[in-house]
């Protein structure tokens, strides 16, 4: 598939690019079924490099429309990306985070970003996620509880290893889990969530929340003293 990124880092913007990838496999359904075409109506003692100059001809202006049509979705998208998501980007703000800076998000967005990460720096020595979400232990500068990180862990965890998981959990003080209910719900319209999942249970179990950041909760165990700055949820 024919992608390409773009100067303004926006989510969503190079779904126009990738229908580029379908015109040269269309050029190519052509071409083939020509060939096809014409392997049915030759002699069968004709040999096929003998094509005559209509043949050629059709081959040789299926390969021009082909370039041209790629010419003109090129020019297209790339006059509407500049219209189009230039004032997208310039409307946004930078996350501002390291190696972030070129990502902009809405206001509100970046705001919730910079809240989960101040809260996270302020209650915890660091913090495990449902699901994960691997992007705050940069933004935190914390280490991970665990290798084991991976966005859907509920599905492709088994029970065993997330076992050690919780078993690793459990010895470190002033943990917090990281939770996202929307995409929690997310995955679970495709499969619901096992419910022979230690970790997940873990962490129903054992820890509360106690803070509440636009579409993130912040979870700590109850016998988790909170900072004087902050209230509970």
């Amino acid at each position: 598939m024919l992608v390409a990124l773009e100067a303004f880092p926006t989510a969503g913007s190079q779904l126009r690019w990738a229908g580029l990838g379908l015109v040269p496999v269309g050029v190519l359904v052509i071409h083939d079924g020509i060939r096809v075409l014409r392997a049915q109506q030759a002699p069968r003692h004709s040999p096929m490099t003998a094509m005559p100059s209509g043949y050629r001809l059709a081959t040789l202006g299926a390969g021009a429309v082909a370039v041209g049509l790629v010419a003109v979705l090129l020019v297209g998208n790339t006059q509407q990306m500049k219209v189009s998501y230039h004032d997208l980007f310039t409307a946004n703000v930078s996350t501002g985070f390291p190696g972030a800076q070129a990502i902009h998000v809405p206001p509100a967005d970046a705001e919730n970003l910079h809240g989960v990460t101040n809260a996270l720096r302020a209650e915890c020595s660091t913090f495990q996620s449902l699901p994960g979400l691997n992007s705050f232990y940069f933004f935190t500068g914390m280490p991970p509880p665990t290798d084991l990180n991976a966005l859907q862990w509920m599905y492709l965890f088994g029970p065993e290893t997330q076992q050690r998981i919780v078993d690793r959990l459990r010895t470190i003080p002033r943990l917090c889990v990281l939770e996202e209910p929307s995409l929690v719900a997310y995955w679970q319209q495709g499969q619901p969530l096992p419910s022979d999942a230690p970790l997940l249970s873990y962490i129903r179990q054992d820890f509360v929340p106690y803070e509440h950041v636009g579409p993130y909760v912040l979870l700590r165990r109850p016998s988790t003293p909170v900072a004087p700055s902050l209230k509970p949820a």
